[in-house]
């Protein structure tokens, strides 16, 4: 039995003590049930700008990029001018696109997506802001979907700010996205370099 869910974003350091269900145990289920093992994650570049918020002083700004799988271009786009800009970015690795969901029996599942939420997660918790790049989706500008909406309320839960790179959509869970929101953004790349110095003001 399986099901469809939303791919989520695994960030530019994954350490796999970190995860809830280890590397090996997912490899063992994969292979009992003669699936594909997952690839690991490469790692991403760090710039060198320092960080008000982190506890190491000579940390760079972390901001951890979400949002569906079918925008990855244009948030790799976007982590370029952030990079640029000086700070360190997440952005979506595509292990998550391998897994086929519909052909996996539940309880692999469920394992595989413990494991990449488990794992995000704590990138989100190591990370100083988050990026919701919402980009159109099913015919809805300004979409959030069930695993954006997880990690836009771990952000906050954690005390991240939360920051949606464009209007929130007309949809279910508008309401709840907006909750979690620090600032909605408007879709230009400036005006998000401009929140996120004031963000660094404002820690200073």
């Amino acid at each position: 039995m399986g099901f469809d869910v939303e791919t989520c974003i695994i960030g530019d350091e994954r350490r796999d003590t970190h995860f809830k269900f280890s590397p090996t145990e997912v490899t063992r289920s994969a292979a009992e049930t003669n699936s594909t093992p997952l690839p690991k994650p490469a790692h991403a570049r760090e710039p060198a700008v320092m960080n008000p918020y982190s506890s190491y002083p000579d940390a760079p700004f972390h901001v951890v990029i979400c949002g569906s799988m079918s925008a990855l271009p244009q948030m790799e786009d976007v982590a370029g001018h952030l990079r640029t800009a000086g700070y360190r970015v997440s952005t979506p690795v595509p292990e998550e696109t391998v897994v086929n969901w519909n052909e996996l029996p539940l309880e692999e599942a469920i394992a595989h997506k413990r494991m990449f939420l488990t794992d995000y997660f704590e990138t989100i918790r190591h990370g100083d802001a988050v990026l919701i790049f919402n980009a159109s989706k099913q015919g809805i500008e300004g979409y959030v979907g069930a695993n954006t909406l997880m990690e836009a309320a771990c952000g906050q839960a954690l005390g991240k700010p939360v920051l949606y790179f464009n209007p929130i959509g007309d949809q279910s869970c508008r309401l709840e996205a907006a909750a979690v929101a620090t600032a909605v953004l408007d879709g230009s790349i400036d005006r998000l370099l401009e929140e996120l110095n004031s963000l660094k003001l404002v820690a200073v």
